[in-house]
């Protein structure tokens, strides 16, 4: 049809109506992913977000001792601890940085890993560490700068259990293909049968 369109609400008006009908209450879906803190403990702030895009960046320095050729990652409760949820940029031989874009009103917690769970950050005592814990709030642009101290599979001290890929099993009677070829490869003892 060949009829104008009729004219569109002004943005104004939309605000002032959206403001005048908004609970006083947080939205619940900016806040559903959010885990029952324990007795006592408050997670997340009693103030109201707006669900504004907050740019987020993250800044990490890692131990010197990080393999250079090692990606870091952010795991987070959101991704199911999937090891690697976020890829990180490399900045120097110590710092790594991402910044992404939330709405404001995300929770999450996170850790920092190079690829795998067994390559998770660990606390300064060399224990494991608890999750660090971001509230996105309504601000334009946030900053975080952390530290990891070392790395649960490589830290000074640390004693490191073997990974099951590296054992000789039937499958792969040689996991160490660095290994010089002149050094037989081992037999039982002389008058003895062979394990079935």
């Amino acid at each position: 049809s060949r009829a104008p369109l009729p004219p569109q609400g002004s943005f104004a008006d939309v605000g002032r109506f959206a403001v005048a009908l908004s609970s006083p209450v947080p939205n619940p879906d900016l806040l559903k992913a959010v885990e029952t803190p324990a007795p006592g403990e408050t997670f997340a702030p009693t103030q109201h977000f707006s669900g504004k895009p907050v740019l987020v960046t993250f800044i990490v320095q890692v131990p010197p001792y990080t393999p250079f050729t090692s990606s870091i990652y952010i795991s987070t409760d959101q991704s199911g601890w999937n090891a690697q949820a976020i890829p990180m940029d490399r900045v120097d031989a110590l710092h790594y940085q991402i910044t992404r874009r939330f709405n404001s009103g995300t929770i999450f917690r996170y850790l920092y890993d190079r690829g795998s769970l067994q390559s998770q950050e660990v606390a300064q005592n060399g224990l494991a560490r608890q999750p660090r814990d971001l509230v996105v709030t309504d601000a334009d642009v946030r900053v975080l700068r952390d530290t990891v101290y070392a790395w649960q599979d490589s830290a000074p001290g640390a004693v490191n259990q073997p990974q099951p890929q590296i054992m000789p099993t039937p499958y792969n009677p040689a996991p160490f293909p660095n290994l010089p070829t002149s050094v037989p490869p081992p037999q039982p003892p002389p008058g003895r049968p062979p394990a079935n």
